[in-house]
């Protein structure tokens, strides 16, 4: 969930995320909305994971490109 131009966006996983916890989504739109800040935790293992995920991305994206 996020804002753009000053509309709040949904995506799949926030509707997935409603249907399991709607405290959870009250949370989520809270922090698109800026009233309240994201946890933030150290996890060494997630930013590998994520690294992966953009290159991954990034090397798809340039495939479809050529």
């Amino acid at each position: 969930m996020q804002t753009i131009e000053g509309k709040l966006v949904l995506s799949v996983s926030d509707l997935t995320g409603y249907l399991v916890c709607e405290h959870l989504t009250q949370l989520e739109r809270a922090a698109a909305e800026a009233r309240t800040a994201r946890p933030r935790r150290e996890d060494p293992e997630l930013d590998i994971l994520v690294r992966r995920g953009e290159e991954h991305e990034q090397r798809y994206l340039d495939y479809l490109r050529g």
